[in-house]
């Protein structure tokens, strides 16, 4: 599950880092959830921060480990650390992890400046999005094209809708209009 995280928080476009979050980690053993399966990353986002646990299914099921899981989150918040709890199912779904650890796979596969030009200049000439199919033509060079639009999706430069697979219909828009993908 921590490699399932790492993966979805790498691809979030509003994460900008995260790491351990000692003072979370720390409430785990007096709580009795040491061992649990528990997940813990502080995430700075661009607001500020916030702490996700990511719990194993079996916790949610079980009345006593769940009460334990909540006194985490309330002790946290004493502390005046804000934490979201979050199931494993969650972490896993799909297609957001695959598409995650697609764009995490392709980092540094990024175009040159002017592959960049080619792209932006596309999808602003069709309104501000256009299909992922046709930005591929555009790649040019010698990169891949599928993995270079994926390395560019990484950087923020284009933006998708993370919900959905990707395909070469993808709708993709320039990541500073990313509203223009929301329904």
């Amino acid at each position: 599950m921590a490699e399932a995280l790492d993966l979805r928080l790498e691809a979030a476009p509003e994460v900008r880092g995260w790491r351990p979050s000692p003072m979370v980690e720390g409430l785990e053993r007096p709580l009795g959830l040491s061992g649990a399966g528990l997940v813990v990353r502080r995430i700075r986002l661009q607001a500020g921060a916030v702490t996700v646990v990511a719990a194993p299914a079996a916790i949610w099921r079980c009345d006593p480990t769940r009460h334990k899981l909540l006194s985490l989150k309330k002790a946290a918040a004493a502390a005046g650390e804000r934490v979201i709890l979050v199931p494993d199912t969650a972490v896993r779904r799909q297609p957001q992890l695959a598409t995650a650890a697609m764009v995490a796979a392709n980092r540094g596969e990024a175009p040159s400046i002017e592959g960049r030009r080619r792209i932006a200049a596309e999808i602003e000439a069709r309104g501000g999005v256009a299909p992922m199919g046709d930005l591929a033509d555009l790649v040019g060079e010698t990169f891949h094209p599928v993995r270079a639009l994926l390395a560019l999706l990484g950087e923020r430069f284009i933006a998708v809708d993370l919900g959905q697979p990707i395909s070469s219909d993808t709708p993709v828009a320039l990541w500073a209009r990313r509203h223009l993908l929301e329904s």
